[in-house]
Order: C-alpha cells, then structure tokens, then sequence
C-alpha cells in the first residue's frame, strides 16, 4: 500500500500553483507600483494616442471572461511601429518586476491591479506584425483577465511603455 504525504502534490499542480502564485506577486508589485503614481505618466487620449500612433477602438471582455480584446486602429504606422515594437512581450517562465517592465499592460483603474498580455502559442504572428504596421488597419492584443478581474462597464488604462492611455470604458 502506497502512502501518500498530505502536501505530496502531481507534478503539473504544483507548476500551476506556483504560476499562480507568480502572477499575484507580479500584480501586487504591479499595482503597488500603480498606486503610488511613480510608473507612466497619464496626458490626454489625443495626446497619447498622437503619441503612440494608434487609436483605440474597442476593449471587450472575450473567451468567457477569461480574456480582455484591445482592438486598436493604426493612424501612424510609423509612430505605432515604434512605440509597439519597442513594449516586450513577456515570454513563458518567471514574473519578476524587470520581466513586466516595459510590457504591454493593462490596468484595472478601480483596483490599481494591471492583466499582462496573454501568451498564446499561436499569437507570434500578431505580435510580429506589431514590427510593420500599417496605418489605417485595425489590430488588435490580448490580455489574460486573471480571475476576472476587469468586467463589462469597468473602466481600464492601456500602458505603452511609459505612456498610459486612460479611461478606456470595458465593453
């Protein structure tokens, strides 16, 4: 007869565990980080928007809830090529603060809480197009809505790098 200890775990649960215990940790420093208004700095839409090269369309909670949609439109391929090529796509492994720095997010503006961009197997073709934009074509990225933080009539901020386009109502 086998014995099993009580905090003997399968292997998979255990990585999941510790993924998700990650991720906390990461919006935690996230929101800390939010909160005492030293990341970004926050100008008017046109203003960032002019900035960036792009144009939001439409935020959408998607899959369930599970996933937040930014469509966006490029109104400079040349500015979006830039702002967007530059904002790191986090890879599979550790969050810690400086594999966040610099990445694609999204902030919950209720909680300070921000999502990250998903990383699905199959995105790499939309994130490379990211490098060659063209303008007036619609794009679009997708953030893993952890524990559904953000929902329909939320409110949320897009950060760019250091540039936070705000008061993007959730659809």
């Amino acid at each position: 007869m086998e014995s099993h200890s009580p905090m003997a775990f399968p292997k998979r649960p255990r990585i999941r565990w510790m993924v998700l215990i990650s991720v906390g940790m990461a919006l935690g420093i996230l929101a800390a980080a939010c909160s005492a208004g030293s990341q970004g700095q926050v100008a008017g839409s046109a203003t960032v928007e002019a900035e960036l090269g792009i144009r939001v369309l439409r935020v959408s909670v998607t899959a369930g809830g599970g996933l937040i949609d930014v469509r966006y439109q490029v109104t400079d391929a040349n500015k979006a090529a830039v702002a967007l090529k530059n904002a790191k796509h986090r890879s599979h492994g550790t969050l810690d603060p400086e594999a966040i720095k610099g990445s694609l997010l999204l902030i919950d503006e209720s909680s300070g809480y921000a999502l990250t961009e998903t990383t699905l197997h199959m995105l790499g073709r939309a994130q490379a197009s990211r490098a060659s934009p063209e303008a007036g074509k619609a794009y679009y990225i997708l953030f893993t809505n952890t524990n559904g933080l953000i929902e329909p009539g939320d409110r949320a901020t897009l950060m760019i790098n250091e540039l936070r386009l705000p008061h993007l109502e959730v659809e």
